[in-house]
């Protein structure tokens, strides 16, 4: 389960910019709006790793469905 306290620490690999939270339960990921990288986050962990992002074009799930702060990702 991906914890939402965890955004506040977290930030992009490629360019340290703001993560946000986007997604369903089922297909979550984290943005960076700095360099428009979408990470994904798998069986609730997010992975941050350059190599395995997106380009934010290439991630038609979730745009536009920012996960509440009271919710968490399982």
């Amino acid at each position: 389960m991906f914890e939402l306290d965890f955004l506040q620490i977290l930030a992009c690999p490629a360019c340290r910019g703001h993560l946000t939270l986007e997604g369903r339960e089922s297909v979550a990921a984290l943005i960076c709006s700095g360099c428009s990288l979408v990470y994904p986050i798998q069986d609730g962990i997010p992975v941050l790793l350059k190599e395995e992002a997106l380009p934010l074009q290439s991630w038609p799930v979730g745009r536009g469905s920012v996960v509440s702060r009271e919710s968490s990702i399982a």
